[in-house]
């Protein structure tokens, strides 16, 4: 009988501990979800309904939501816009018109307003009324002008525990039907690699090697001299990686992109550092573009961590981004008519498996062209 009493008495115990091992995992649990909600929230963002009058009178109803859920997708695509809602449209239908093999697809629609602070009434009216047939659709509108540098820096923010693609398109931006399905095998093998900044859906052309070393590749000259101040690879390889990233169409590799916004945000209000890479061409246009150049900043961020971006490397130019060169904050309606009859602006319109033949270790162009394998 005392023995029974005694087991009885150890079980009691028993219970005891493991209740209170199991409460205080659930406190835990709870304050970790809490922190993590609270540093969400401190990430918000704004959804925005509002009836036409109140557009007209730039009287928005704005509520604060959260940026980022906690929940990953496959693919979260972020198409950055403000002022030009036709080119908006026809980004937007590219991407309705591609394929994604089933996968959950998020489309994010980041919306600036001008340096009034107004928003364009048919960017809005093109982003609110765009069914996307192949996921969600979320609509972020900036509660005051945000500019290039938020846009594109601060619109995708990947959690520490990333799983997904991140793709940033600007408005004036087409896809290929197929951009996913060789995006995702490229992401696959190369986009947490310590040595890529992210992958590009883009080639380089029409822009020519970055090194000022190249006399013959001068901004006058180059045009003349394109054969040889183009950044070129062989053939034999589907890819190259080149030391600057496209703005085409990237998509960043998460943890370098997370260490290069810590960057940008310790340094941007700096009155004496400048993010000058000595000996290429792009500090020289950072001189005369200023801050309007934001992705000089991550120019010099791949620099200083000898990062390449990862591209395509097909015939023709082939490329699964196409940028239209719409009139901006350094193209012309002129540079766009132009650049409608080049021969550099090709997108991959017919499917071919080798385009998934991608190296384990695709050849590396270095600034002046140089090649490293």
């Amino acid at each position: 009988m005392r023995l029974r009493v005694g087991r009885f008495r150890y079980f009691i115990i028993y219970m005891i501990v493991v209740s209170i091992y199991v409460l205080g995992q659930i406190f835990i649990n709870v304050n970790i979800k809490k922190h993590v909600l609270d540093h969400v929230i401190l990430r918000s963002d704004y959804n925005v309904s509002l009836g036409q009058n109140q557009l007209k009178n730039q009287e928005l109803n704005i509520q604060k939501t959260n940026a980022y859920e906690i929940r990953q997708y496959d693919l979260r695509v972020i198409v950055l816009t403000g002022s030009r809602g036709s080119s908006l449209q026809i980004c937007l239908d590219s991407l309705n018109n591609a394929t994604y093999n089933g996968d959950q697809i998020l489309l994010e629609i980041w919306i600036d307003r001008d340096k009034k602070n107004k928003l364009d009434e048919k960017v809005f009216e093109v982003a609110d009324k765009f069914k996307f047939i192949h996921g969600k659709k979320e609509l972020k509108v900036h509660p005051e002008h945000a500019g290039i540098h938020k846009q594109w820096i601060d619109s995708w923010i990947p959690p520490e525990d990333n799983k997904e693609i991140g793709l940033i398109l600007e408005d004036d931006i087409d896809v290929s039907k197929y951009f996913y399905t060789w995006l995702k095998k490229a992401y696959a093998i190369y986009g947490t690699r310590s040595d890529v900044a992210g992958i590009g859906l883009s080639t380089v052309m029409p822009d020519y090697l970055a090194s000022t070393k190249i006399k013959a590749c001068n901004d006058k000259k180059r045009h003349k001299n394109a054969e040889h101040c183009e950044v070129r690879a062989p053939l034999s390889q589907t890819i190259y990686m080149y030391r600057i990233a496209t703005t085409w169409g990237f998509a960043p590799n998460a943890i370098s992109w997370r260490k290069f916004q810590k960057f940008y945000h310790a340094k941007k209000n700096s009155t004496i550092f400048k993010p000058n890479v000595p000996g290429i061409r792009h500090t020289q246009w950072y001189a005369t573009y200023g801050e309007t150049m934001w992705s000089i900043w991550h120019v010099y961020h791949m620099y200083i961590n000898k990062l390449y971006c990862i591209f395509p490397n097909l015939p023709k130019y082939q490329k699964f981004g196409n940028h239209r060169k719409e009139a901006g904050d350094h193209t012309t309606k002129r540079t766009h008519e132009y650049w409608a009859k080049s021969p550099y602006n090709t997108i991959v319109k017919t499917w071919n498996e080798t385009f998934l033949d991608m190296p384990l270790y695709p050849a590396k162009v270095d600034y002046d062209g140089t090649l490293k394998y």
